[in-house]
């Protein structure tokens, strides 16, 4: 099934947000219980959530950390 990715960013401090909506690419009904991951491609550390019933998803990443990467994998 295709989704759709609507993110957003926003930094403060030592940690940069991000946040936004999972949904339907056909439908654009949202995905509850998605999991969003995240890895560093410097040091490793990597962090994840679920979606909430709206499809919207909020993570917290430490720009320690540096470069961050969203893989992508459907089940």
């Amino acid at each position: 099934s295709m989704f759709v990715a609507i993110p957003s960013v926003r930094a403060a401090g030592e940690n940069v947000f991000v946040s936004g909506t999972i949904s339907e690419a056909g439908t654009g009904a949202p995905i509850a219980n998605a999991t969003i991951f995240v890895l560093s491609l410097w040091s490793g550390d990597s962090n994840s959530t679920a979606t909430n019933a709206s499809g919207y998803y909020n993570l917290s990443l430490s720009t320690q950390s540096g470069k961050w990467s969203c893989p992508t994998r459907s089940s």
